[in-house]
């Protein structure tokens, strides 16, 4: 999107082969429980959800998929205050209507030569 250049579709396949089995891992872990360390929220719940929504910028939604991963974002979401994820995830869920026209040319030719190391 920044470069201006597609992402292949193989890679594309190949990154969310990879977020569906953490996906699967994770609920594995969380088990039944509420948050992560049991019953109540912490840091690494904020954390960890933080990492999950990443996808969402490259409109990849992981918590369709998965009633147990939907819940628990739900609850942490409600924990920390609905305003304040929305606000925090604004940008984020939004990327996909960003101009990048707009972008600092020296920012954009930053983000190609970091990509040219995972080429």
């Amino acid at each position: 999107m920044i470069t201006g250049e597609e992402v292949p579709a193989e890679k594309t396949e190949e990154v969310l082969d990879e977020v569906n089995t953490n996906v699967q891992l994770f609920e594995k872990f969380l088990q039944d429980k509420k948050f992560i360390t049991g019953d109540n929220i912490s840091l690494v719940d904020v954390v960890a959800l933080v990492e999950m929504m990443q996808p969402m910028a490259g409109n990849h939604n992981i918590f369709h998929n998965s009633a147990k991963l939907a819940e628990w974002r739900m609850r942490v979401e409600l924990t920390i205050g609905s305003d304040l994820f929305l606000e925090a995830h604004e940008r984020l869920t939004k990327l996909t209507e960003w101009d990048c026209s707009t972008l600092d040319p020296t920012v954009k030719e930053r983000v190609c030569k970091l990509l040219q190391k995972f080429k």
